[in-house]
C-alpha cells in the first residue's frame, strides 16, 4: 500500500511541473463523456417521446410565430 501512495505522490509531482500537459489531460476526457451522456439521454428519452400534432395545432403554433 506504500507502494501505491508513492507511485501516487510521484504522479502528481511530475503532473505539477508540467501545467500544459496536465491541462490537456484532464480537459480531454469532457468532451467524450458530453457525447457519451447525450447518446445515452437521446436513445432513451427523445427518441422515445413521439408526439402527434394535429393540423389545427400545428396552424396554432405558427400564428404564434413573428413573421
Amino acid at each position: 500500500m506504500t507502494r501505491l501512495f508513492e507511485d501516487l505522490r510521484y504522479a502528481l509531482r511530475l503532473l505539477r511541473k508540467s501545467p500544459g500537459f496536465t491541462t490537456v489531460t484532464i480537459l480531454t476526457p469532457a468532451p467524450a463523456a458530453n457525447t457519451a451522456i447525450f447518446t445515452v439521454v437521446n436513445a432513451l428519452l427523445l427518441k422515445i417521446l413521439h408526439v402527434v400534432v394535429t393540423e389545427e395545432q400545428l396552424k396554432k403554433l405558427m400564428a404564434d410565430v413573428p413573421a
